[in-house]
């Protein structure tokens, strides 16, 4: 049940608008429920992963869903936009492509054959040769097309899935090669890439980004220029529009969407193992995994093995869209962002901190007006000269992650200037608090004063458990270094995002027909995370199919993560920098050899080795998941993490005698899967599973360290890892976790660079067992 105090302020402004007709919700249903027949013709359930739905509720049944017991929470659907990639040069858009435009390592034996590549994304060209055969016809398996129609008038053509989702129009491969059959493919589609075009520098047509996107994933080079990663997969793609506003050309995707737009691709690729791209994004959101669309795409690539949703990062790196600071007890502090002078868009500022502070806010408009002042669990109006001009929302508890919540919305029109927010610590146990600019589009407010951050800047979309989100690194030079634009973690709750970098700086790759002229072979360089996440996209493919088996997402991320190419040293400068470089650089043929090698150990005897675990480790391992203070939250956002974990198989894998990792990202998301299921094969499947001996351990784990004599003496979250090159050595920065007789102690988060602090970790390597023999660093 949603009550209105802890209500998502974003699904109160909608409720506020005196607009008509229906809202697409975002929401955490009870398991395996379904919408009483009272709701029959005023609301309707679209899409579902697990406990996750997207839904259409009309205005005048909203507040009774709400109150439906089965319904914990919702979010009303947020826009997202694409990435846009900074400019770059255009004025030879049929160059021969160079070596850092390369994309499939020589001699590659694999293209993705047997797996699904889909893209949500804007505008695709689907008389791109890079999207044809070698006969002409189509790669599509289908294109959704969510514009243009109203729900009445949703459509599928002949051969292509009946269109449940109720909005849009499908195109089956029949129909798309019947246009490519015409002279006119375009009008016999009607479907036109250039709606989602647009000009730039000198009026040149920039092509649009789902065609560029595309065929770095999986173009097959037949285009005109390099070959995509994967150049056999199959492909589906999703052109994204507004649920809310599915009229009009333009229109972009927003979170019901992109969560319909993956059911739709789950749908076409049935038992085939699939790869999503999502080159999307917004800022806003706690940029902890915590939101439910989120949830959702967890959920998504959870329910089953051989699927992964990779995100870019964001582009925010320069955008002054994050701001952080600590408050003292009565501490004041003002945070002073500029708004456009005759804006047409509303932004929205917000804020997030402790549960354990309470922090009062001053809205101030320029010329220092005193607007309003909000304390936790209260909200104003901003009325300036007789007109409301925005609204402000101070939730005391974020259904989403239990925090304090500050929401400030500033509408169109609204004046432009200098804004700011005066917050003061009443009561401040912790005090750090971040914050975060999100509009609709055109020019964003920037942040003025100097706590204006290049960290914690990745995107709302790409903070999941499991996604995988991609920063971009220049590959036209031999250094490697980051692109400006690309946007740094970690997340608010301390994990590392991005996890890969891939190549995203001057991509050479197909561009779309312009309107108005001839389908040809034409090709554009574009810029941004957008263009390195399909590098990853397609990546995966091939590892899906070296493997010959569908991959957990566990282990995908594991044998990804592993093969990646570690950062130079000299790109470790600070934690800005650090917080760009994810885990390394994306290598396609090392990520390959790992799916390989991973196939061939499933065909011997010493796949996957488990230790036995010295007993000891049953009872004190459950001891701690028991004595784990609250809900059993480790310093972060993350109240779910150990709480209910009472049962531990007696057998773990185990790193070696004295210490053993939890896969804590499992345990969260299992805990949020539960349901009333006890049978023993649902309590089974429910238990945490734990690292094998030999796994590399990842970010995001607990290491559990015991003393013969004494038991566990310490946790400590992974929040990062840096290879001591040739000594043999990883390195792994902790951050505490409160353990049985350890008292609560709140944990200082350190951005290392690799160097040798009292309390972190070092796995020795070892040729026959991997990453082993870890030691404790005392001084």
């Amino acid at each position: 049940m949603t009550g209105t105090a802890d209500r998502d302020p974003a699904l109160a402004e909608a409720i506020a608008d005196s607009g008509e007709g229906e809202l697409a919700l975002v929401a955490q249903l009870a398991e395996n429920w379904e919408l009483p027949a009272g709701f029959l013709g005023r609301a309707r359930i679209v899409s579902r992963f697990g406990d996750i739905a997207t839904l259409r509720v009309k205005r005048e049944g909203l507040e009774a869903l709400l109150a439906l017991p089965e319904v914990s929470w919702a979010e009303i659907s947020r826009p997202v936009t694409e990435q846009r990639p900074p400019d770059w040069p255009q004025e030879d858009t049929q160059e021969p492509a160079g070596g850092g435009d390369l994309r499939r390592p020589e001699g590659l034996a694999y293209g993705g054959r047997g797996v699904v590549v889909g893209v949500l994304d804007w505008g695709v060209d689907f008389t791109s040769p890079a999207f044809r055969n070698e006969s002409g016809q189509t790669r599509l398996l289908a294109l959704w097309d969510q514009r243009h129609r109203p729900a009445a008038s949703a459509s599928a053509s002949p051969g292509a899935p009946a269109n449940r989702w109720g909005y849009g129009r499908i195109f089956s491969r029949q129909a798309i090669d019947e246009a490519l059959n015409g002279e006119d493919p375009f009008a016999q589609l009607d479907y036109h890439p250039g709606d989602a075009d647009s000009r730039g520098g000198g009026g040149r047509w920039r092509g649009s980004h789902g065609t560029h996107v595309l065929d770095i994933a999986a173009g097959n080079g037949r285009g005109g220029g390099p070959s995509g990663v994967a150049p056999e997969a199959e492909l589906v793609f999703v052109h994204l529009s507004r649920t809310a506003d599915v009229l009009g050309t333009q229109n972009l995707g927003d979170s019901a969407s992109l969560l319909e737009a993956i059911d739709f691709v789950q749908t076409l690729a049935g038992d085939r193992p699939f790869v999503i791209n999502m080159s999307v994004g917004a800022h806003g959101g706690p940029h902890d995994g915590s939101t439910l669309v989120e949830r959702g795409i967890d959920r998504a690539v959870w329910m089953r093995d051989g699927r992964a949703i990779v995100n870019s990062a964001g582009n925010y790196f320069a955008a002054r869209a994050h701001a952080s600071a600590r408050l003292n007890q009565d501490g004041e502090h003002w945070l002073d962002f500029q708004v456009p002078h005759h804006d047409h868009s509303n932004s929205e500022v917000e804020i997030y901190y402790a549960a354990g502070d309470s922090f009062s806010a001053e809205i101030y408009a320029p010329g220092d007006r005193l607007l309003a002042r909000v304390v936790p669990g209260r909200e104003a109006s901003l009325e300036l000269e007789g007109s409301r001009v925005g609204r402000v929302y101070h939730r005391a508890r974020s259904r989403a992650n239990g925090d304090r919540h500050i929401d400030l919305f500033i509408h169109r029109f609204a004046p432009g200037g200098h804004w700011k927010i005066r917050l003061v610590g009443d009561a401040v146990t912790d005090g750090r608090f971040h914050a975060w600019i999100e509009r609709e589009k055109g020019p964003r407010p920037r942040f003025l004063a100097d706590d204006r951050t290049g960290t914690h800047t990745t995107g709302t979309l790409c903070n999941g458990l499991y996604s995988i989100t991609v920063g971009a690194f220049d590959a036209h030079r031999e250094s490697h270094p980051m692109g400006h634009f690309s946007s740094a973690g970690p997340t608010r709750d301390g994990r590392p995002k991005p996890e890969v970098t891939a190549p995203g700086v001057g991509i050479l790759a197909a561009q779309s027909t312009p309107p108005g002229e001839a389908p040809g072979l034409r090709n554009t360089r574009k810029s941004g995370t957008s263009m390195a996440a399909p590098h990853v996209a397609g990546t995966i493919a091939l590892m899906f199919e070296a493997a010959a088996r569908p991959l957990p997402i566990t282990e995908t991320r594991a044998l990804l993560f592993a093969s990646l190419a570690r950062p130079e040293d000299d790109q470790l400068t600070g934690p800005a920098e650090i917080h760009r470089l994810g885990f390394g650089r994306l290598d396609v043929a090392a990520a390959v050899a790992a799916a390989e090698q991973r196939r061939r150990a499933d065909g011997s005897e010493q796949a996957s080795p488990e230790a036995p675990v010295d007993p000891g480790w049953q009872g004190e391992v459950s001891d701690l998941l028991e004595a784990a203070p609250g809900s059993g939250q480790v310093p972060g956002n993350h109240g779910q993490l150990l709480s209910a974990w009472q049962q531990i198989p007696e057998r773990h894998p185990q790193i070696d005698s004295e210490s053993l990792l939890l896969d804590v990202a499992e345990l969260i998301l299992r805990q949020l899967r539960r349901s009333d299921d006890q049978s023993e094969a649902h309590a089974d499947a429910q238990r945490p599973r734990l690292l094998p001996r030999s796994g590399l351990p990842r970010a995001g784990d607990v290491l559990l360290r015991r003393r013969p004599a004494e038991g566990i003496h310490y946790a400590g979250l992974i929040t990062s890892l840096h290879s001591a090159g040739d000594r043999g050595e990883l390195l792994l920065d902790l951050v505490e976790v409160p353990y049985p007789g350890a008292g609560v102690r709140r944990a200082q988060r350190r951005y290392s660079t690799g160097a040798r602090v009292k309390g972190d970790a070092i796995f020795h390597l070892s040729a026959a067992d991997g990453w082993v023999n870890h030691e404790e660093i005392q001084g």
